[in-house]
């Protein structure tokens, strides 16, 4: 539950919907917020629908469940986790019928599974001709908000004693997948902050380096200058920068608006970034801006959505 939360409906087995806001004026992670009825022994299907609607407190309107408990009272219970339209269920089912998206691991047991994933994700969409250029293994890997996300640490750590995935040998399967399935996609590794480049630096010193095309960088932390350790030794990629309501200082007119993204797309590419990517929630129809630099040419995507006042 959030500020940034909005409503959504719970039903089962295709009955009347439940409303539920998740809407709270602070952040806090595993707060029940729906209790089924008794069901009768058997398969039942509990669906949770984004509606779009907000409570008139709330910064958006999207819901962020991060824990299904499944009760029997045999003890036995199997689940059909299949969801379509989103890819893989990012839902982690484990023999207590505990589910958690949140502030999480990658458990290296799976680096293989993960692994596959990508190569069949890349493989579908290239069947419905549309080609992916390139992937990194996670958003955000330092990212350990409440929200669905993946601590992936660059190298190798442990947590309360036991080994965590990483990002280093996590791209080592991934290589080695791309290779045996004859994926041509690029690997970025990364995708983050400008003001923690030792991140990439520890990948680019592990052996996973042999299978790393370029570097993603994100903007809201540090400053483009950060790329310039990595030019000619990997391509530099600026892969997320966005805008709201909190831009110049909570006053984002048109004139700070356009400064800070021209600003983004001159530091980027002057420092080496072979793309800049600029995302936003507007009212006018999508627009492409493009700078043409000596050898270098970059993309800023500025999507048309309804607004949001929060990143």
């Amino acid at each position: 539950m959030g500020t940034d939360h909005g409503i959504g409906a719970f039903s089962i087995d295709g009955g009347p919907e439940t409303m539920v806001d998740f809407y709270s004026p602070t952040n806090a992670g595993n707060t029940l917020v729906y209790t089924s009825p008794t069901l009768t022994a058997g398969q039942h299907t509990l669906k949770v629908r984004v509606t779009g609607q907000q409570n008139s407190n709330a910064h958006w309107n999207g819901i962020n469940p991060d824990r299904v408990d499944i009760i029997s009272a045999s003890g036995v219970t199997t689940i059909d986790d299949n969801v379509q339209g989103s890819g893989l269920n990012q839902f982690s089912y484990g023999g207590s019928g505990t589910a958690s998206i949140n502030q999480g691991y990658l458990n290296p047991k799976y680096y293989q599974v993960y692994a596959q994933y990508f190569v069949k994700f890349i493989q579908a969409y290239q069947h419905e001709g549309i080609p992916i250029y390139a992937i990194t293994p996670q958003n955000e890997p330092q990212n350990g908000n409440y929200m669905p996300t993946m601590l992936l640490p660059a190298t190798s750590q442990t947590s309360n004693g036991q080994a965590i995935g990483n990002e280093a040998d996590f791209i080592m399967h991934l290589g080695t997948a791309f290779q045996q399935g004859h994926v041509k996609t690029k690997i970025l590794a990364f995708d983050h902050n400008w003001d923690t480049p030792e991140y990439p630096r520890a990948i680019l010193n592990s052996p996973a380096a042999k299978y790393v095309d370029g570097i993603a960088f994100h903007c809201y932390g540090g400053d483009a200058s950060a790329q310039d350790q990595f030019y000619g030794q990997k391509d530099i990629y600026e892969t997320e920068c966005s805008g709201g309501q909190w831009e110049n200082n909570n006053n984002p007119t048109f004139a700070a608006t356009l400064k800070s993204v021209m600003e983004l797309g001159i530091n980027s590419t002057v420092h080496g970034s072979k793309t800049v990517v600029r995302w936003a929630w507007r009212s006018i129809p999508t627009a492409i801006l493009t700078w043409i630099l000596p050898d270098r040419v970059a993309h800023a995507v500025v999507l048309s959505q309804s607004p949001r006042t929060a990143r």
